[in-house]
């Protein structure tokens, strides 16, 4: 098993109200990408793909996250 590695996702919606910009806090999501490594090794996929319901949102939203791992001789 691999050692926690935690990501937050904060989604903003911006948008021009009376000629300025304004941001407004739509959720966030926090991930743990060891589970991502695990299961597409699992699984043998080279990409994982799942839906998280956004905490501290005022709208129940959900965020499609899909990862694939990229091996350091596949980057040019």
């Amino acid at each position: 098993m691999l050692q926690e590695s935690f990501i937050l996702f904060e989604i903003l919606q911006e948008y021009s109200a009376g000629g300025r910009g304004e941001r407004i806090s739509l959720g966030n999501v926090k991930l743990n990408l060891a589970e991502y490594v695990e299961q597409s090794e699992a699984e043998g996929e080279d990409g994982v793909c799942r839906r998280y319901l956004m905490q501290d949102s005022k709208i129940n939203s959900t965020l499609k996250v899909c990862m694939s791992r990229i091996r350091p001789h596949d980057i040019c």
